[in-house]
């Protein structure tokens, strides 16, 4: 139990810091939207922001479970029935947003949208796993869109989304076998927080060039 809650605290940093990032890069994709008017980048910016907040959201309240549990410890039962049901919202604002990316990919696909000029296309404390498989879903179409994106390109952009995306769809894979072993879940928001990094020096890459 100990070994839990240390485990849930010391994620709780590199998440904030994953959660500033994504609110980061909607900020980058939104400027992107008022300079070009191109969808791409609204729908880039509504994907970031929705998670962004969600992990905003997710520090929040497990640090005022935290802080609950240690005031009133009888109410721990309710306490720990609160954080799973914010764990399932948490979860579906993530869900939402991988799923706005993969609507943008399937546009882009059929509309010939092109994020930006030069390059083909832009190409805790409760855990649930299904939820977890459920993102990893759209998350991995979203990997084999950049992938493809990517070899077409041959650019250090495209390489770029495409690391971003594999990164964060092999953290919820991490998130999932933290059942197995609780390190799995640090290493799972490490590998987040490096493709939220690489999908942030991509968009500071081509605001540069504009």
């Amino acid at each position: 139990m100990l070994q839990v809650q240390f485990t849930v605290r010391y994620d709780l940093p590199m998440e904030m810091v994953s959660s500033f990032i994504s609110l980061l890069i909607g900020y980058y994709s939104f400027k992107g939207y008022k300079t070009t008017e191109n969808r791409g980048f609204f729908l880039l910016y509504i994907g970031f922001v929705v998670l962004g907040l969600s992990m905003l959201f997710r520090v929040v309240s497990t640090v005022f479970v935290l802080a609950t549990l240690k005031v009133a410890e009888r109410g721990a039962p309710i306490l720990i029935s609160i954080s799973r049901n914010l764990g399932v919202v948490y979860s579906l604002m993530r869900i939402f947003s991988y799923f706005v990316f993969s609507y943008l990919f399937i546009k882009q696909a059929k509309e010939s949208l092109s994020i930006y000029p030069g390059f083909v296309s832009l190409p805790f404390l409760v855990f649930n796993a299904n939820l977890e498989l459920l993102a990893i879903v759209p998350l991995s179409y979203i990997v084999f869109q950049t992938l493809l994106n990517w070899v077409s390109s041959r650019s250090l952009d495209g390489f770029l989304v495409f690391l971003g995306f594999l990164l964060m769809a092999a953290s919820h894979l991490f998130f999932i076998f933290s059942i197995i072993r609780i390190s799995f879940y640090l290493i799972g928001h490490f590998l987040q927080l490096i493709g939220f990094i690489s999908l942030l020096t991509m968009l500071i890459r081509v605001s540069r060039e504009k």
